[in-house]
């Protein structure tokens, strides 16, 4: 009888047959144990009572939700019908060719989840390809592509994905855009920090960071690097080739060693540039011997990516063994948590890499703009010429771990071997991710949070310090750590 009656179970075949095999296993041992064991009557009732309670209080609904219906993979079709009213409306637009996220319930087979996609008209496939699967459940999300027809209620389908048993977790795949602002002015005057760069009268922010206290300090104690830190910029790529980068550069792949509108240059220019070869501008590495840095392309010509396409370029960053993983980029956040940038910060993080991104540049709260509010990450916001939070810059002060850096007029590489002025939280990040390899390098096993927390005791205050965080101050920095 139990038999039939799983076979009119609906549930799919292999489901019915493991736990059939399992039911039929505990049936058999204990008709024995009972059957041949307890001979005493009375002992006999006793031991089947207290089996029975625990398996009222405790097995009854592990066993009820044994099987998952595959009827109710089928009627979500059925149920996809105007928005919901209540349904958040969504502040970025998600991606057209795979708008959402989905982490499976572990209770769910993919074959089931196969089954819903089918009956809706859903593509799906798998969003990240994680080395290092047992770390983490990165490998079990899935990117949804919803049918033309569909489109428009995207966020009525996350609503009632995420009422219903089928996922553990679903979020929007959402558009996200580097961090551009408005044309900065020029702030060129006599400036010398000990190099002999030809730009570096335009290195203001040098200046407010005291640099040349740090090359002081690092040519005067003689510290050694332990090894020569890896700082990847996800961001449009990185022209490799350019004068003042071909000497830290290192190629992952030579698909993101090219650059169509310098974003990235221009970042990896701030995080790296090679210091005191004659040549446009510096970093905080006064020598080759600290940090290198890479390119990961996440990013199109146009400055436009998807949060998939980020959170695994974040992924291959770590893969390849990144100290310092640069994000200057993102957008407002649709849902106060988005757990696919939490599990790839902590990810990152095991694999030994210190996640940085920019605060943002929508003279709003950082909280509600992604990536900068995920869990486990340094977020940072930029100041000006005056030691003032920019007037573009988010802040930072509900933000477990912000700090701050110059984001005004800043001077860097770009594409073709030349230079530009930007402003943004854009440049101000990669400034922290240029100090953190340098750090990286000294000590390599330096965590995120023993990191922040030397930039938070020996930064400097800023004229609205709980807006912006520490402004970093990399020879204090340096001090500190080495003591």
């Amino acid at each position: 009888m139990y038999v039939l009656s799983v076979f009119f179970v609906d549930a799919s075949f292999t489901n019915k047959l493991y736990y059939l095999c399992r039911d039929l296993a505990l049936i058999s041992v204990g008709s024995f144990f009972l059957g041949h064991v307890l001979k005493d009557k009375t002992l006999f009732v006793a031991i089947t009572t207290v089996l029975l309670g625990a398996f009222y209080f405790w097995g009854y609904d592990f066993f009820k939700s044994t099987y998952t219906p595959r009827t109710e993979f089928s009627q979500l079709s059925l149920i996809i019908g105007p928005d919901d009213p209540n349904t958040t409306p969504s502040s970025n637009e998600y991606v057209k060719d795979g708008e959402l996220l989905v982490l499976l319930n572990k209770s769910i087979e993919l074959e089931n989840f196969k089954t819903l996609a089918k009956n809706n008209g859903f593509i799906i496939k798998k969003a990240f390809h994680p080395k290092n699967k047992d770390w983490t459940r990165l490998d079990d999300y899935y990117l949804v592509d919803v049918p033309v027809n569909y489109e428009s209620k995207v966020g009525s389908i996350i609503q009632k994905l995420a009422n219903s048993n089928l996922v553990e977790w679903v979020e929007g795949n959402e558009i996200i855009q580097i961090n551009r602002q408005s044309k900065p002015i020029p702030t060129d005057k006599s400036r010398n920090f000990g190099i002999n760069d030809q730009k570096q009268n335009m290195l203001w922010g040098f200046e407010k960071m005291e640099v040349q206290k740090l090359y002081s300090l690092l040519k005067k104690n003689k510290y050694t690097p332990k090894k020569k830190a890896l700082i990847a910029i996800c961001d449009t790529g990185v022209s490799g080739k350019h004068e003042d980068l071909k000497g830290n550069y290192f190629s992952i792949k030579s698909a993101y060693d090219s650059d169509g509108i310098g974003h990235g240059t221009h970042c990896a220019g701030v995080a790296a540039a090679v210091t005191n070869n004659r040549k446009g501008i510096a970093s905080f590495s006064p020598n080759a011997d600290y940090v290198k840095v890479t390119s990961i392309k996440v990013m199109n010509n146009f400055g436009v990516g998807s949060q998939q396409k980020i959170i695994s370029g974040i992924i291959e960053a770590a893969d390849n063994k990144a100290d310092v993983i640069s994000l200057s980029l993102g957008g407002v956040s649709n849902q106060k948590r988005q757990k696919a940038y939490e599990d790839v910060v902590k990810y990152a993080t095991k694999a030994g890499s210190i996640v940085v991104a920019a605060a943002g540049n929508s003279k709003a709260n950082a909280k509600n703009y992604c990536p900068a509010n995920a869990k486990g990450l340094i977020a940072v916001a930029a100041i000006d010429t005056l030691g003032s939070i920019a007037n573009f810059s988010n802040s930072v002060e509900d933000l477990k771990m912000g700090v701050a850096a110059p984001g005004v007029n800043i001077y860097s590489t770009i594409q073709d071997n030349k230079y530009a002025l930007m402003n943004g939280t854009s440049m101000s990040t990669p400034y922290v991710a240029g100090l953190l390899g340098l750090m990286k390098s000294l000590k390599p096993e330096l965590s995120t949070e023993e990191a922040y927390k030397i930039l938070d005791e020996t930064g400097l205050n800023s004229n609205q310090p709980s807006k912006t965080g520490k402004i970093i101050l990399p020879h204090k920095a340096i001090e500190m750590l080495m003591k």
